[in-house]
């Protein structure tokens, strides 16, 4: 997980370096759809993805989604709502932080023998986003997520990119990568 760590801090720096090639900051404007895939250590899982951001003044954001995931074992519906802070530490590059709650319920086939799950938490997300060309950024983080009083935090690194193909119009992807699963999103974004 330190080499993890190590390359996220990497890509980032990279990212940073880079804030010289284009002149326009990163839109936290938008709605996007994705197709999800997570890979768990014992089964893969497909499905949905819907989010929105929408900025409040020039430093504030308001962010939520829904995803609905199908295994074989199991199906699962996250919720997640919270609010951040922006901060432009180049003409086209923005550092972010949020906080958010979260709800996640998942049911259990009937043959694994376990209990459907309802359960709150809590999460924060940090990162960078940076315009390397008008039509493309590129997107890398770190969120941790606590699902119940009594779990473990769970740490992600997040990489992302979007490529515009329109003003209002983008393809995103990106990916939470964790020792357990990797999700993998694929999709379509509006910004206004």
């Amino acid at each position: 997980m330190k080499n993890f760590f190590r390359s996220m801090a990497f890509a980032l720096a990279v990212i940073a370096s880079s804030a010289v090639f284009a002149a326009e900051t990163p839109s936290f404007n938008n709605v996007t759809v994705t197709y999800q895939s997570t890979d768990f250590q014992v089964d893969d899982a497909d499905g949905f993805a819907v989010g929105f951001s929408k900025t409040l003044g020039d430093t504030l954001f308001v962010k939520g989604d829904f995803s609905r995931a199908n295994a074989n074992f199991a199906d699962a519906d996250v919720f997640r709502l919270g609010a951040g802070v922006r901060f432009d530490f180049a003409n086209n590059a923005s550092a972010y932080g949020e906080a958010y709650a979260l709800r996640a319920n998942v049911e259990y086939d009937n043959l694994t023998g376990l209990r459907d799950l309802e359960t709150w938490g809590y999460g924060v997300e940090g990162g960078a986003r940076v315009k390397i060309a008008s039509a493309f950024e590129l997107r890398g983080g770190v969120a941790t997520e606590r699902l119940t009083r009594n779990s473990e935090w769970t740490t992600y690194g997040l990489v992302g990119a979007t490529l515009n193909i329109t003003n209002s119009f983008a393809i995103v992807g990106d990916a939470r990568i964790h020792d357990d699963a990797n999700q993998y999103n694929l999709g379509l974004q509006y910004q206004f």
